[in-house]
């Protein structure tokens, strides 16, 4: 056998290996956080003492860290590296990152607490680990822009495939806790008893980063015609009751409306429709306002103090990722907001759909109202498809 033979072969055997490594990751986004509903288990600033839950053990928080780190630790060993030069969005974004994490550092040490506006009060804590979190992971996805281009292409293959096991994966799931609620009276996490504020997120038990999540998987159902999985994503965002789902179903909707006629006036037909069902349910809209009424003004109260220098106060956390942003991490915040703008109206008005223009359409709209990139897995799957895409890497 020819020695090139043998290095094909090797080649093939190692690309396999690699592959694995990235299904595996695949399910680690899809599956990981159902543990949240299975165990019940929920975050420790919003538990309710008079339900089951209780707040994430140490081991589950750290052990997604872990797997993901050990999964790409292997994909580093196994494929091959080759030099490539740095593009402009790839150092914008890890020149923000190496920032963020310097800020981040020298605010511990010398603040040692962050102030937390929706929750109006000071944690004592020398480190805000929300930001580091996404921190972490847009270091371990460093180094996957330097793997050779060879190596990676079977990412693109069978990506129809998954992406469809991924929607029924969240809509069956939903479903399973619907009837749950329905036949046997068990509330999820975000649900309250005798109130008209019960809202659902599948097993991964978050109501807004699942119908965050379903909003990006209906970007592409909409783009494949797949339209029974399009509908039932839309229930998905219905009945998580999230504001922010809301938004991203209109933001896709107009997406498409202004490329195509024909959705163009299936939109308006859509849109009087929706105006006229508001209409004629005025009391529970209200009702519903009112109970959500809290997590909206959270939005909008607390410490807001804009500076051009950082570390002039304490970091802040916000509800809305952009507040937070530009707050803490002046003036670099300044500069990147701007570039992140304006890709967006260019990728929203004439750029074509692709998987990770719809990703960072959602990150944008998203982080107008929550912090996109400290739920998990949203932040990993973030970061994943920036490095691709910035290897030009596309699908």
């Amino acid at each position: 056998m020819q020695t090139s033979e043998i290095n094909f072969k090797a080649r093939i055997t190692l690309q396999a290996i690699g592959s694995i490594c990235f299904k595996l990751i695949f399910i680690v986004i899809l599956f990981y956080n159902f543990h949240r509903y299975i165990f019940k288990y929920g975050s420790s600033d919003f538990i309710n003492t008079s339900k089951e839950y209780v707040a994430t053990p140490l081991f589950w928080q750290v052990g997604k860290y872990v797997f993901v780190l050990c999964l790409l630790g292997l994909v580093y060993l196994f494929l091959s590296f080759k030099r490539t030069n740095l593009n402009l969005k790839f150092f914008v974004v890890y020149f923000t990152i190496f920032y963020v994490l310097i800020i981040n550092l020298i605010s511990g040490f010398y603040y040692r607490q962050v102030i937390h506006t929706s929750l109006n009060r000071v944690n004592y804590q020398i480190l805000n680990y929300d930001e580091l979190e996404y921190v972490i992971f847009a270091l371990m996805f460093f180094p996957l822009f330097y793997i050779s281009n060879n190596d990676l292409k079977f990412i693109t293959t069978k990506i129809d495939k998954y992406i469809v096991f991924a929607i029924w994966v969240l809509v069956i799931s939903n479903l399973l806790v619907l009837l749950n609620y329905f036949i046997f009276d068990v509330l999820p996490f975000h649900g309250y008893e005798g109130s008209l504020l019960i809202r659902f997120g599948g097993f991964w038990d978050d109501p807004n980063a699942f119908s965050i999540f379903s909003c990006f998987l209906l970007f592409y159902s909409c783009h494949k015609k797949l339209w029974l999985e399009s509908a039932l994503l839309i229930i998905n965002v219905v009945f998580a009751i999230s504001f922010t789902g809301y938004v991203l179903l209109m933001v896709i909707l107009f997406f498409y409306m202004i490329r195509n006629n024909n959705v163009l006036l299936f939109g308006i037909i859509l849109l009087l429709v929706i105006a006229l069902v508001g209409y004629l349910n005025l009391d529970f809209i209200e009702a519903i306002y009112e109970l959500k009424k809290g997590s909206l003004e959270s939005h909008s109260t607390g410490l807001v103090k804009f500076s051009v220098l950082p570390l002039t106060q304490p970091l802040i956390f916000h509800e809305t990722w952009f507040i937070s942003f530009m707050i803490n991490y002046s003036p670099v915040s300044y500069i990147v907001i701007v570039i992140v703008l304006y890709y967006f109206i260019k990728i929203y008005f004439k750029g074509s759909y692709s998987i990770q223009n719809s990703l960072f359409l959602i990150f944008v709209i998203s982080s107008l109202f929550l912090p996109f990139l400290y739920m998990f897995p949203l932040n990993i799957l973030g970061f994943m498809l920036f490095v691709l895409n910035s290897k030009n890497i596309k699908f």
